[in-house]
C-alpha cells in the first residue's frame, strides 16, 4: 500500500510537471505570435518579395537581353512565395530565440514606440525601391555629417552598437556566392568553389561601402520623425541584452532565407539563360 501511494504521488508530481510545462508553452507560444504581429513579419515578408521581383527582373536584363519575360516574372514569384517564406522565418525565429525571454521584446515593440518605428522602417525600406529616393537619402547624410545635427551621430552610434555593417556585409556576400553557386548547379557557369570564392570576396569593399551608405541613408529616412530621446531610447533597447539576442536572432535567420532565395533564382536564372522550361 505504502509502495502503491508513492507511485500515485510520483505519477501525480509527472502530471503536475507536465501540465505547468504545457502552460508555459502555451504561454510562450502566445508571447511568440505577439511579436511577430508587433514586427509585422508578414508586412516585412511581402516588402520582402516586391524588393525580389525587382532584383529579379534587374538580374535577368543584365544577363540576358529580352530576358525579363512573363515566364521569368511567373518564376520569380514562385521563388518569393509569401506565405511560404513567412512560414520559415517564423519557424526559424522560434527556434533561434527558443531560450530567450520575448517579455522585453513583446514590451518594447508592442509599445506606442515600437510600433511607429516598425511602421517607419518598413515605409521607408519600400520607399527605397525609388533609385532617385535611395541617392537622395545618401546624399542628405553626407551633407549633414560634420555638422550638429544630433541624427548623425545617434544613427552612427546605433549601427557601430549592433554591428549592422559586418553583419550586413556578411550577409549580401554569402547571398552572392549562393547565387553563384546556383548559376553552376544550372549549367550557366562553368566555376569551381575557388573561383566562386574569389570572384565574391573581390566584393568585398564596394560592398561595405555600399552598405554603410545605404543604411545610414535608410535609418535618415526611417528615424527623421522621431524625437531625439525617443530615437535615444530605441538605441538603449538594442543594447540590452534582450535586444542583442534578438538582433542576432533576426540576422541569423533573415540571412539564411535570402541565402536560399538568391541560390533559387540563380539556378532558375540558368535555366531561363538556358532556354529551359521553367
Amino acid at each position: 500500500m505504502e509502495i502503491w501511494r508513492a507511485a500515485c504521488a510520483v505519477l501525480t508530481c509527472a502530471f503536475t510537471l507536465l501540465s505547468l510545462s504545457g502552460a508555459v508553452l502555451a504561454d510562450r507560444s502566445a508571447q511568440f505570435g505577439q511579436l511577430m504581429q508587433a514586427i509585422r513579419l508578414d508586412d516585412t515578408v511581402q516588402t520582402m518579395r516586391e524588393e525580389g521581383l525587382l532584383y529579379g527582373s534587374n538580374l535577368i536584363t543584365d544577363m540576358m537581353e529580352g530576358g525579363d519575360t512573363p515566364g521569368w516574372r511567373l518564376r520569380v514569384g514562385q521563388i518569393y512565395n509569401t506565405e511560404k517564406m513567412a512560414a520559415v522565418l517564423s519557424e526559424r525565429l522560434d527556434n533561434e530565440l527558443s531560450e530567450a525571454d520575448l517579455e522585453p521584446l513583446v514590451t518594447f515593440f508592442a509599445s506606442d514606440l515600437g510600433g511607429e518605428i516598425v511602421s517607419l522602417e518598413l515605409a521607408s525600406r519600400e520607399a527605397f525601391f525609388d533609385e532617385a529616393l535611395d541617392m537622395a537619402a545618401r546624399d542628405k547624410f553626407e551633407d549633414l555629417t560634420g555638422g550638429n545635427d544630433p541624427i548623425v551621430s545617434q544613427i552612427n552610434e546605433m549601427i557601430a552598437d549592433s554591428d549592422l555593417i559586418e553583419y550586413n556585409v556578411m550577409g549580401i556576400l554569402n547571398s552572392n556566392l549562393m547565387l553563384y553557386r546556383g548559376m553552376v548547379d544550372g549549367g550557366a557557369l562553368d566555376m569551381g568553389e575557388e573561383d566562386i570564392l574569389s570572384e565574391v570576396w573581390t566584393q568585398e569593399d564596394s560592398v561595405r561601402e555600399d552598405s554603410r551608405s545605404w543604411i545610414q541613408a535608410y535609418y535618415l529616412t526611417a528615424y527623421s520623425p522621431l524625437s531625439e530621446a525617443d530615437l535615444a531610447e530605441y538605441s538603449r533597447f538594442w543594447r540590452t541584452d534582450a535586444g542583442r539576442e534578438f538582433n542576432r536572432a533576426l540576422f541569423a535567420v533573415f540571412d539564411q532565407m535570402y541565402e536560399d532565395l538568391s541560390y533559387l533564382l540563380g539556378r532558375a536564372a540558368a535555366q531561363h539563360m538556358q532556354g529551359e522550361e521553367l
